[in-house]
């Protein structure tokens, strides 16, 4: 155990030897406390309030560093959650763009045998989608999204506002 820790050890009273010619009146009793002489009982209280300060002052710096811990695991387990985030994030876009991929085939195969210029312009369109799909991260999606918006900030509105009719009437 720590000194710090333990309770003072209160040694025995002393008092002053009497000597020749010295009456037996009342002498003010002297303690010895962790080395220190006190002499009266409010000294005796502020030494245990001493003691108790500084334990208290290591309980806080033991709490702090057992914060420090805490937190430290904290960041770690969530900088995992989000590498695996964005890993499902980047799994997905490939997903989408495979799908793109085979959306554009089926519609140049689909047909009478000759595809009307709209469906290959859409075939063209997907297959390009799947290609910037393919070709990018996530964070580079994100931060050419946020270039266009820059740029077209009322294109963005205007296509917030239609997808958000059009999800009301989907959600009736």
């Amino acid at each position: 155990m720590d000194e710090a820790q333990r309770e003072p050890d209160y040694e025995d009273d002393v008092t002053p030897e009497e000597g020749p010619g010295q009456s037996n009146h009342t002498i003010p009793t002297m303690r010895v406390v962790g080395g220190r002489r006190i002499s009266s009982d409010m000294d005796r209280a502020r030494a245990r309030l001493d003691a108790d300060v500084e334990n208290a002052a290591e309980g806080l710096e033991a709490a702090g560093d057992r914060l420090r811990l805490v937190r430290e695991d904290a960041r770690q387990y969530l900088d995992a959650g989000l590498e695996t985030a964005k890993q499902r994030m980047d799994q997905g876009i490939a997903r989408t763009a495979e799908r793109l991929d085979a959306a554009a085939g089926r519609l140049r195969e689909s047909g009478d045998g000759s595809p009307s210029e709209a469906t290959l312009l859409l075939a063209d369109d997907l297959e390009i989608g799947a290609a910037y799909l393919k070709a990018r991260t996530s964070e580079d999606i994100v931060k050419d999204a946020e270039a266009f918006i820059k740029r077209h900030p009322v294109k963005t509105m205007l296509a917030v506002l239609i997808a958000g009719v059009i999800a009301g009437r989907i959600m009736r």
